[in-house]
């Protein structure tokens, strides 16, 4: 029963966004200049609109292709078709009442869920650049100021003497060892 509603609730809603386009794309007030499209389009728009009329004239075109072969499903009972002008019916007197005013297009944004989405999305890119710029300013801070010290104590701790070396070598080794050993425990 609710997958029934929520389906009817659709179809609704669907036809009343057909009456909205057909509406305000082709017989509003005003003159706008247009153009026919291409052939190819007009091709592709006759190729789909024979589909349908095909299809909404004899549904077993449709029901071959289903899984199931359309499980002896009859389209076009009267209980259906009046259930049908009912819904459509609905969202005809909807429309034609309070629906060409509240649902006229719009000059200005909407101001709906997508506002909140782009000011998360700003957020999202200033933390992102300002967390890029603090890298690059530790990096810089790094490869500008560690790295060449760090280099110089090196060279200054070359003594050509492999004792000196190895013993500075074992106390660096040992100071991490020691440093794992505290932070496992």
């Amino acid at each position: 029963m609710m997958l029934w509603a929520l389906l009817e609730i659709a179809s609704f809603g669907t036809f009343l966004s057909f009456l909205k386009l057909g509406y305000f794309a082709f017989l509003r007030p005003g003159t706008i200049e247009a153009h026919d499209p291409p052939l190819m389009v007009k091709v592709a728009m006759l190729g789909t609109a024979t589909l349908c009329v095909a299809i909404g004239v004899y549904p077993p075109l449709l029901y071959a292709i289903l899984p199931f072969g359309g499980s002896g499903y009859q389209a076009y009972t009267v209980s259906r078709v009046l259930q049908t002008c009912l819904v459509l019916g609905a969202a005809a007197l909807t429309f034609l009442t309070i629906g060409r005013k509240y649902l006229s297009p719009h000059e200005k944004g909407l101001k709906d869920f997508d506002v909140g989405y782009v000011a998360v999305g700003h957020g999202l890119m200033i933390f992102a650049e300002k967390l890029q710029h603090s890298f690059a300013f530790v990096y810089r801070g790094v490869t500008d100021q560690m790295v060449p010290k760090a280099s110089r104590l090196a060279a200054k701790m070359q003594t050509g003497v492999l004792g000196i070396n190895g013993l500075f070598m074992l106390a660096t080794l040992g100071i991490l060892l020691l440093l794992i050993a505290i932070w496992r425990f």
